[in-house]
């Protein structure tokens, strides 16, 4: 196993969004994911480097108006037309790996903008599903209230025993909570956990 730094890097909070969704869907750390971008970028650079320093002699065919442009690139920059064929080669064919990286980092880009956007759903499903479970519970305790409440009526209790009786059901419940059961005590450790 090789030996792992740590480095340090700022970043864009929606480049990391990005970077955590990227390592989310290859199933593995942030850590992972960068340590991975890197390692492309030394690669490529190692490639462009190995690249710039080797040369081979390569013989072509060309138009007339090629030939002339090839001739006037050589006049101008004050180099042989040997040389000057090569820049201009050089140069298209590095215009032509810039617009293919171009396009490579278009899509990487479009990639982790949909993880950031997929990563936002659902997140905000999380968020509808927990003000539901809210609502749905704010609701059940109104309905068990009324339904106590109709109950302590029905049994001849008036308006300030029901609030009597109901404020110490309260009371109770908060206690409940102060001092929990050992049962509670582990559901509420398990929740603060997932926060």
């Amino acid at each position: 196993m090789t030996e792992r730094r740590p480095i340090t890097v700022q970043l864009d909070p929606q480049m990391v969004l990005a970077l955590d969704a990227l390592a989310t869907s290859q199933n593995s750390s942030r850590s992972d994911a960068i340590g991975e971008l890197l390692d492309h970028a030394i690669q490529a650079q190692e490639v462009q480097r190995k690249r710039n320093t080797q040369k081979l002699n390569l013989t072509l065919r060309v138009g007339v108006a090629t030939s002339e442009h090839v001739r006037g690139v050589a006049r101008a920059r004050g180099e042989s037309q040997n040389a000057a064929a090569a820049f201009l080669l050089e140069e298209g064919i590095r215009a032509q790996l810039d617009q293919q990286s171009g396009a490579a980092v278009e899509s990487l880009a479009s990639q982790l903008r949909q993880a950031v956007k997929d990563q936002q759903h659902a997140h905000d499903a999380q968020v509808h599903r927990l003000a539901y479970l809210l609502t749905r519970s704010v609701l059940e305790c109104l309905a068990t209230r009324n339904t106590a409440n109709a109950l302590l009526s029905i049994n001849g209790l008036d308006k300030g025993q029901i609030l009597s009786v109901a404020d110490a059901a309260w009371t109770s419940a908060v206690n409940t909570l102060k001092n929990p059961t050992p049962a509670m005590r582990d559901a509420l450790a398990e929740l603060v956990k997932r926060e």
